[in-house]
This record gives C-alpha cells, sequence and structure tokens, in this order.
C-alpha cells in the first residue's frame, strides 16, 4: 500500500476547513454575536493597570527569574559554590525594568549603582542562614528585601514613553 504524501496533506487540509466551517455556520445560526477580542477592547489612557501583583513580590520574582536563567537553579535547590556575581548581573539585568530613588532626596539611582551592595548585604544574611535551609530562591529575596527597605521602587511604565525613551532602555 502506497502513501501519497501530497494526498494526506489535501486531505489534511480539507478536513481543517471543514471544521472552521462547522464553527463559523454553528455561530451564524444560533444568534449569538462572536467576542470583542479583549486586546481592542482596552485602551492604556483611560482604563487602570492591569497588573495585581504588588512591586515587592514583581521585583522578587524577577530577580529570581534572572538569577535562575544564569545559573540553572531551581527554587529550593541548595547553593553549594557562591553565585555573587550572577546574582549582580540577574538584579542589573532585571533592573532595568524598575526605577530606584533614593528615600531621603528622590535621586535616581542605576541598578547597577545599587547592586554591589544589595548583594554583599543579601550574602551576610544568607550566610546566618543554617547550611540545610541555604536554597537559591532565599538568596534572591534576601536581596530584593535588602533593596525594598533601602529604595523607593516603582515600576518603569514603557507604555507612557516615546519611542525615542523606550528604545533607551
Amino acid at each position: 500500500m502506497d502513501i501519497d504524501p501530497k494526498k494526506i496533506i489535501e486531505i489534511g487540509s480539507g478536513v481543517v476547513e471543514s471544521v472552521g466551517l462547522i464553527k463559523k455556520a454553528k455561530a451564524l445560526f444560533s444568534g449569538s454575536k462572536p467576542q470583542a477580542r479583549r486586546r481592542g477592547d482596552w485602551d492604556s489612557a483611560r482604563d487602570k493597570d492591569r497588573r495585581i501583583s504588588s512591586i515587592d513580590r514583581r521585583l522578587k520574582f524577577g530577580i529570581w527569574l534572572q538569577f535562575h536563567r544564569q545559573t540553572g537553579l531551581g527554587q529550593g535547590e541548595m547553593l553549594a559554590l557562591p553565585h555573587r556575581q550572577d546574582l549582580v548581573d540577574a538584579f542589573v539585568t532585571e533592573g532595568v525594568n524598575y526605577v530606584f530613588l533614593m528615600k531621603e532626596t528622590d535621586t535616581i539611582l542605576m541598578p547597577c549603582s545599587i547592586a554591589d551592595d544589595a548583594a554583599d548585604c543579601a550574602w551576610r544574611k544568607f550566610s546566618e542562614v543554617p547550611l540545610s535551609e541555604r536554597v537559591a530562591m532565599g538568596l534572591t529575596d534576601a536581596m530584593a528585601n535588602h533593596i525594598l527597605s533601602k529604595y523607593v521602587v516603582r515600576r518603569n511604565d514603557r507604555r507612557r514613553m516615546k519611542p525615542a525613551q523606550a528604545a533607551a532602555v
């Protein structure tokens, strides 16, 4: 028995087309209107922000995700060897999505200028934890907690930027 690949493709595309036609006919005869697309309905100038997570949670998870991408460690994996530079790199990579302000003077700081201090503080806190409880996510959380306690952190809203500003970020 010979199987012709062209014939299989023709039959398969016919089945796919007929399924699509059946769905369209069903919608036409049922009298219901098709649902409007969600993106088309949402207007960023009129509607509120849809992000529901707090800035603390977004920063903690963002640093963790960047650290995971660089090291390949899972959340509950034990840290056998120090990954201080990976932690600094993860924060700098994620930090471009935020604006960091000094609490006293409202001076804007770059992520690379606060990364080393935050990593050192996180390492000190993390070294106090017993060896059996030193998991990777604890290190990134310690860094995020230090940053959140020392600086005012805001989300960098790229939707409201002009195209030239967005390209610079």
